[in-house]
């Protein structure tokens, strides 16, 4: 009931400091319910960068917000193409079984695992951008 009262009050009352916030989407997070929101708080003042990488299915510039971009290591024709493959693979199994579900379970979190560690990797790995965040 807190969490409630918070979240009328900062939206309702509104704020009298902008701050600061940094936004590290992905490809599959809850960024497109998560958008509207964050340009909402860019518009009020706040001052919001948003990193996300060169190559990406979803994600893009935003306005009232600055944008910034990292290389990653696979391109968006790539990305796609791994992406229907893995689909395919998953369409393909049985899943009248419990093993075959936990099958897809594991092929699910290994897409994921994957991706995840080649956005960090050129995020991290990226002195200039973290220079350029630390500043």
């Amino acid at each position: 009931m807190a969490v409630v009262w918070l979240l009328l009050s900062l939206f309702l009352l509104g704020s009298a400091e902008a701050g600061k916030l940094l936004v590290i989407p992905s490809d599959g997070s809850h960024w497109l319910g998560m958008k509207p929101i964050v340009e909402e708080l860019g518009r009020r003042g706040n001052q919001v960068v948003v990193v996300i990488p060169e190559a990406s299915l979803s994600m893009g510039p935003s306005q009232n917000t600055t944008t910034l971009t990292y290389p990653v290591n696979y391109t968006k024709d790539e990305l796609e193409a791994d992406l229907a493959d893995q689909l395919n693979t998953i369409l393909s199994i049985d899943m009248s079984t419990d093993l075959a579900k936990f099958q897809v379970f594991i092929i699910s979190l290994d897409i994921l695992q994957s991706f995840i560690v080649r956005n960090a990797e050129g995020l991290l790995f990226n002195r200039d951008l973290m220079k350029k965040l630390q500043d």
